[in-house]
């Protein structure tokens, strides 16, 4: 009697093991599914602020110059109705307008002086880095800006006439 007692002892024990297994495999499976789905947002993103570039670039070769907002940031979106456009980015330069960036948290951003433009899209957290608007300004008045590599998800991801001037390289992190 004292042996099965001792053996239905162990093996309650061990009946508690796979469920730790369990709960321990859950939790690093959901860390790794949500890190999967950042970069996935995150590389979505990027190319559609590349498309969304080569479209205006496109534009500049028939026209001469950039669509003009005045200096003013604007959703991508509403580009087809500045007074200034001559033809219709979507539907002759761009199939369909891509609403959100790749989190699905805002839309692109636009902004133009005529001669240069910026694409934007802001980080995963959905706000802009503290010197997009300074970055912005020296592009538009035609600064040569270095490229910065972002190593967060939450940075802002821009570009600038011909290239990005920043933009995701190497591994990521959430660094808010």
């Amino acid at each position: 009697m004292a042996t099965e007692d001792y053996f239905w002892g162990k093996l309650k024990n061990i009946s508690k093991f796979p469920a730790c297994f369990g709960i321990i495999f859950f939790f690093a499976f959901a860390a790794l599914s949500a890190e999967a789905s950042s970069r996935a947002a995150q590389k979505r993103s990027q190319g559609d602020v590349r498309t969304l570039a080569v479209a205006v670039q496109c534009y500049s070769v028939d026209w001469d110059s950039y669509p003009d907002t005045g200096g003013k940031v604007i959703p991508f979106q509403e580009i087809n109705s500045l007074p200034t456009i001559k033809n219709k980015i979507v539907p002759d330069y761009l199939r369909e307008f891509v609403p959100k960036d790749g989190w699905q948290k805002g839309p692109y951003y636009y902004v133009s002086n005529g001669k240069h433009f910026v694409i934007y899209c802001l980080g995963s957290d959905g706000r802009a880095d503290k010197d997009l608007d300074v970055i912005i300004k020296q592009h538009l008045d035609g600064g040569k800006l270095e490229y910065t590599k972002t190593g967060c998800y939450e940075n802002d991801i821009a570009w600038g006439d011909d290239a990005f001037i920043r933009a995701p390289e190497g591994p990521q992190k959430h660094c808010k």
